[in-house]
């Protein structure tokens, strides 16, 4: 029962507990399925009655799957309030923060699509809400319900001595309710008696006669049941589990666990810790601890997957059977009587590699355990192991959106006031940046963004701040209105310079003949697409060397690039970037006849090709920035960045570092890596240098496919 407005849903008193009315004592109706005789009490946790797992998730049963589980339990149903056969009309919920998604209401549906909508909406399990009527008012095996069951279904906010409070009552009322106070205690957490990884003193009754006892709250699931139910169940509730203990017992928390496991199997899932893992003297370890809920005497399977840094995957599974006195000391339930406790386990390996290492650990359940769980992932670690030498440092440059990353990146780059130039092209496209960004750099100035429509008022700020000689505004009027230059002019004092030609082709072509006029060597990239464009950015503004744009798939000679480079005497040598999918032959042989030696600089994709640059252009450098390679913005802005410290920009993976990436940033000497953007553009792991496995590889190149 959720204890209602004695603290207007915020706070759990246990000094309200006490009044609670003998009713909460009462075992709740319904029959008792044959798996009972296969529990027992001593398999009750007090502190892991469910886990976050099974409680917290939207896609644990379908609306089909509720409804054949209502008709299976209802046989013999002798009026139509019965659940199987139940209908009613719902309102229409909005989402907010603790249930993320909208109800969309009706004017007749049945219970099993109220209870699927409400798992959707709000993020809790039907196994839990389906468990919650059962235990609250018997509702999932009655097979002739009350109109007063169905209003007080899942007791939410409904007194033992009260009516419920007003807009409470009925069934679907009762079950978004109570699934939305759960999220509540979930995301509340301080606001409540009972939380995670609390050591908490749980009355057995609402008699505070009948005393107390200690238990550790290991996950926001089980705290969320004391939250509304604030008692645990006594030796004598657990020792006659299907029937009645004393006059201290309270069956709330009990009969949850009961009937969830019963109908579901256990609701917990292996787990554990990774304690070290760690590369030193030519020895990879893992070491940590595990333990199955459902079994907790007996030692689990942990399986280590190490990927070394040559990127090859080796698992093995080790058994959680070690000596761990400690872990005893914070679940007993998983010692012996004589303390002992065995559910360490420790994995070594010998490897003497340079680079990154990691090293992700899995739990499966123990032989014989009552959990249907899949194997409970500790994540995953990593190490970098370099002899003689340290691992790189890592930072990330970023903003609220691609415009904060600029002014991130920009502040970072150039701390002083007092900038030559600042370069300004639009964030909405990447074609007029990728000509920007050498020139920014060359000039030794930041590029930052603005919109088709406005100017961003932390651009126009950053703008102030670094107090520029020049602003030059790269593109046209259509892209940039004149109402921005004159606002800018307004805002500055300066009054911007703009470059552009009739297409992004003549536009790079129009930059390079301002800004580049004595160049020795240009890089010409697509400009169909970003990619191989951006990773030459960095290395074309340290070389002070222009960026040409090509109709790169052309089977013809590119006569706007031929008429260029004919005229462009001081450049003698043209670089390439990518293969001739991405710049053609009959484009390369068409600069060529006008008397540039090209070369080419490529690798199979995206990503090979901006290693292949990086390992051209800077083969040592200080400093390695990356930057993802499915979006253009925080690349571009940052290539600025990467030129001013002379290192190469590297686009890479959102979720991990490719191996020969790694290696290329071991061999550059490198002592840090920066990274652009976010963490929706780069994850925490790849902030950790940790290496890709097989099915981040596969799913980044999905990823690249669709760009």
């Amino acid at each position: 029962m959720h204890l209602p407005a004695r603290a207007k849903r915020l706070v759990a008193s246990l000094a309200a507990v006490v009044a609670v009315t003998a009713a909460l004592l009462a075992l709740p109706a319904g029959q008792t399925s044959a798996s009972a005789a296969g529990l027992a009490g001593s398999q009750f946790i007090a502190g892991d009655i469910i886990d976050d797992a099974h409680f917290f998730v939207r896609g644990a049963m379908s609306q089909s799957q509720i409804q054949a589980f209502l008709n299976g339990q209802q046989r013999g149903c002798q009026n139509s309030s019965c659940l199987s056969l139940l209908t009613l009309p719902t309102a229409t919920k909005a989402a907010d923060s603790y249930c993320t998604g909208v109800y969309q209401g009706a004017s007749s549906e049945s219970a099993a699509a109220v209870i699927y909508k409400v798992q959707q909406a709000c993020g809790i399990s039907a196994k839990v809400l389906l468990v919650t009527l059962q235990k609250e008012q018997g509702l999932i095996t009655a097979t002739k319900p009350t109109s007063s069951a169905l209003a007080h279904a899942m007791g939410y906010l409904c007194p033992d001595t009260a009516p419920c409070s007003a807009g409470a009552a009925g069934l679907f009322s009762q079950v978004y309710g109570a699934a939305r106070q759960f999220q509540i205690y979930r995301l509340n957490p301080n606001s409540f008696n009972f939380r995670t990884n609390q050591q908490a003193s749980i009355l057995y009754a609402p008699n505070a006669a009948c005393g107390r006892k200690s238990v550790y709250i290991r996950n926001a699931a089980t705290a969320a049941l004391y939250n509304y139910t604030p008692y645990t169940p006594n030796a004598a509730a657990l020792a006659n589990l299907t029937g009645v203990g004393d006059s201290c017992s309270a069956y709330g928390n009990r009969n949850f666990w009961r009937y969830y496991s019963e109908w579901f199997g256990a609701g917990t899932s292996p787990f554990g810790n990774v304690d070290q893992a760690s590369v030193a003297n030519g020895v990879a370890t893992v070491r940590g601890w595990s333990i199955d809920p459902a079994l907790p005497l007996a030692p689990n399977p942990v399986s280590v997957k190490m990927t070394v840094p040559s990127g090859t995957t080796t698992t093995t599974t080790v058994s959680a059977n070690g000596s761990r006195p400690d872990v005893g000391k914070v679940y007993p339930y998983a010692a012996e009587t004589d303390g002992t406790t065995l559910h360490g386990f420790s994995y070594t390996a010998p490897e003497s590699a340079r680079g990154p290492y990691s090293f992700c650990v899995t739990a499966a359940v123990a032989p014989g355990s009552a959990s249907t769980s899949p194997a409970t992932s500790f994540g995953c670690k990593y190490q970098w192991y370099n002899p003689g030498g340290t691992a790189p440092t890592t930072s990330r440059l970023a903003g609220i959106d691609r415009y904060g990353t600029a002014v991130a990146v920009s502040r970072a780059s150039f701390p002083t006031p007092g900038v030559p130039t600042v370069y300004l092209a639009t964030g909405d496209n990447f074609a007029d940046a990728l000509s920007a960004a050498p020139a920014a750099a060359a000039q030794g100035g930041p590029l930052l963004l603005t919109t088709s429509t406005t100017l961003p008022a932390t651009t126009l700020a950053e703008i102030k701040r670094l107090k520029p000689a020049h602003i030059v505004v790269v593109g046209g009027p259509g892209v940039i209105p004149e109402a921005q230059i004159t606002a800018l002019k307004s805002a500055t004092g300066i009054a911007p310079h703009r470059i552009y030609g009739a297409d992004r082709y003549l536009t790079s072509q129009a930059v390079a003949s301002i800004v580049f006029r004595t160049a020795t060597t240009a890089f010409v990239a697509s400009g169909l697409n970003y990619p191989d464009a951006i990773s030459a950015s960095a290395a074309a503004g340290a070389a002070k060397a222009p960026i040409i744009l090509v109709q790169g798939t052309s089977t013809v000679a590119d006569a706007q690039a031929d008429a260029f480079f004919a005229k462009a005497t001081t450049i003698k040598t043209v670089r390439l970037i990518g293969g001739t999918g991405a710049v053609s032959l009959a484009v390369s042989v068409g600069i060529q006849h006008t008397g540039k030696a090209a070369t080419r600089v490529a690798g199979d994709d995206r990503y090979a090709t901006s290693d292949a640059v990086a390992h051209t252009f800077f083969p040592k450098a200080a400093s390695t920035y990356y930057a993802t390679g499915t979006d253009f913005a925080d690349a571009l802005t940052g290539s600025v960045a990467a030129a001013h410290a002379k290192s190469p920009l590297v686009l890479t993976h959102l979720e991990c570092l490719p191996a020969d990436q790694a290696q290329l940033l071991l061999a550059s000497g490198a002592s840090s890596a920066v990274l652009l953007g976010g963490e929706g553009a780069l994850s925490p792991q790849v902030a950790q240098l940790g290496i890709c496995q097989q099915d981040q590889l596969a799913r980044a190149a999905a990823a690249a496919s669709a760009k």
